[in-house]
């Protein structure tokens, strides 16, 4: 089997714009990631108002068929 020499300007170059490249994609994940997290956190707390506003509604509705 053969074996191909790359030479160091390739690997210089190639790694000098693939670094910075990953490093930046992984910043953004990162972000994006984050970002997600707090519209879920915020879509969880409107959710649980919500439940507590049926709840709320449900215990009036009872304390009316109550007083009939």
């Amino acid at each position: 089997m053969l074996a191909a020499e790359i030479p160091d300007g390739y690997l210089v170059a190639f790694l000098s714009a693939g670094l910075p490249a990953v490093l930046l994609l992984m910043a953004w994940i990162v972000r994006e990631l984050n970002r997600t997290s707090s519209r879920l956190d915020v879509m969880d707390l409107r959710e649980q108002d919500r439940a507590k506003d049926v709840d709320d509604h449900e215990e009036r509705l009872r304390a009316l068929e109550r007083r009939r």
